[in-house]
């Protein structure tokens, strides 16, 4: 009797502990300020909104310990918005400030395991960048530049050149939606594969390299210095003066015509 009991309420304190808890941000953002996230342990998914109002929600998910000690804040910068996953160690006082540990460092030593993902509704015309460690991200209807980083997690993008999409142990899915380009592109990762589907009119400079992978391409390409299977450096119609950098170590690249 005394166990059928104690089973009960370890279930009933476990389904408590799992419960979804949300923050909620919604700064106002002009055209050309700059929403930084960074985050550890999460996904992270990014859409277009509407007016000037970006929305944040973080969705907390604990799987052990006190899911107290790790919460989403924002802080303003001079440029716009930064919001990040921090972790507060034992004996470290609450904090509602990033700082440049509070998302790479963490050792995972407070024995707690908790999980926070976000989701953005991004104002037009406003700069994005994401870190994230452990999850994908998602971000689709970019109209602005754009840089996005995860180490074990896919990266799937859609929207304006970005200057980076970056990832070690995932796949990178992009659709580029428009021929001009306003800085350079590079897109890298190591365990996993690059398809880059572009506009049928794009103009650029294309150089990659995958050491365990094939490179196909629906673009017919001049060739500049070298060519291969593996190794490829070229130019999609007039080059324009923009580049795109591709780069993995253990999947294929491939160049879609839109």
């Amino acid at each position: 009797m005394r166990t059928f009991t104690l089973t009960a309420l370890s279930l009933v304190f476990a389904s408590t502990a799992l419960e979804a808890q949300e923050t909620r941000f919604t700064p106002t953002l002009r055209v050309g300020q700059q929403l930084s996230l960074a985050t550890v342990d999460g996904d992270v998914i990014v859409t277009r909104g509407e007016g000037r109002t970006a929305e944040i929600v973080a969705t907390k998910r604990v799987r052990r310990g006190d899911g107290s000690r790790v919460k989403a804040v924002m802080e303003e910068t001079s440029d716009g918005v930064r919001v990040c996953t921090v972790y507060l160690h034992k004996g470290e006082p609450d904090r509602n400030t990033c700082r440049s540990e509070s998302s790479g460092n963490w050792s995972g030593g407070d024995n707690y395991d908790v999980e926070l993902n976000y989701v953005v509704k991004l104002p037009t015309g406003v700069r994005l960048t994401v870190n994230t460690v452990d999850g994908d991200v998602d971000a689709q209807g970019i109209d602005a530049p754009a840089s996005i980083r995860s180490v074990d997690g896919d990266i799937r993008y859609s929207g304006v050149a970005p200057s980076n999409l970056n990832t070690v142990d995932g796949d990178v899915h992009a659709t580029i939606t428009s021929s001009a380009w306003s800085s350079d592109m590079v897109v890298q990762t190591v365990d996993g594969s690059i398809d880059i589907s572009l506009p049928a009119d794009v103009a650029v400079a294309v150089k990659g390299s995958t050491v365990d992978g094939s490179f196909s391409s629906d673009f017919p390409m001049t060739i500049r210095e070298k060519w291969g299977p593996r190794s490829f450096e070229g130019t999609i119609g007039s080059g324009g003066t923009k580049s795109l950098r591709l780069s993995s170590v253990d999947g294929d690249v491939t160049l879609r015509r839109k």
